[in-house]
């Protein structure tokens, strides 16, 4: 795993937020007609079929497939950025299991159970698309929950063009990214409120969409 900081929070001892920074996991993908899906984690366990698992075992993923199965030449890398103190970012445990109201495509319990975490304000989980279409605009859907202890999430775009936005707690957020004329989208996930300056405390969990439009 990709880390930098100086101290890397156990996952047991991460408080439940889906992420603590949870980023839980699933996010789908769209290249082309195709959506493309990825499950961050195998906490609750890998996700079987078209879905594209990255966790501690494979991180980042060369050729993502899409949903039926095909090579898309489109490559995620994946880079956690830990904070200060005991402040740590990266694949969490299965701290959203009780949520039983995911939607489609993220209703499976390996999806939605588990993911990455960015606890504390200074923490970051880093997402870098490339090989998509040149200054080309992609849907993203994000989806995240936890159990308890839940902190909405900041959503702050580093490469390309479009708006940064929210993460909210076991709701479905859509954002529109424009990806560079080289072909890439490049954002991160942090935590936000008063109380992750605290870390362990709260964590944020989310699955993710991409569509090309």
């Amino acid at each position: 795993m990709k880390t930098t900081g100086e101290n890397i929070m156990k996952s047991s001892a991460i408080k439940t937020v889906g992420i603590s920074l949870l980023l839980a996991a699933g996010f789908a993908l769209q290249a082309q007609a195709e959506p493309i899906y990825v499950d961050f984690s195998d906490a609750n366990g890998t996700t079987a079929g078209n879905w594209n698992n990255s966790n501690t075992t494979t991180e980042d993923i060369a050729d993502l497939i899409n949903d039926s199965g095909a090579s898309t030449g489109i490559s995620l890398d994946v880079t956690f950025v830990n904070g200060s103190g005991a402040a740590s970012a990266g694949f969490g445990g299965a701290f959203n299991t009780g949520d039983t109201g995911a939607p489609s495509p993220f209703d499976i319990a390996s999806v939605y159970g588990d993911g990455t975490f960015a606890n504390g304000f200074d923490s970051t989980a880093s997402f870098t698309f490339t090989g998509l279409g040149e200054s080309t605009y992609y849907s993203f859907t994000l989806y995240g929950g936890r159990d308890s202890g839940w902190e909405n999430g900041d959503i702050n775009l580093v490469t390309g063009t479009g708006s940064n936005g929210i993460v909210e707690n076991r709701t479905a957020v859509d954002f529109q990214f424009q990806s560079t004329p080289g072909g890439v989208i490049e954002f991160n996930l942090q935590g936000r409120g008063s109380n992750l300056a605290t870390p362990g405390i709260n964590a944020l969990s989310f699955s993710l969409s991409l569509i090309h439009i």
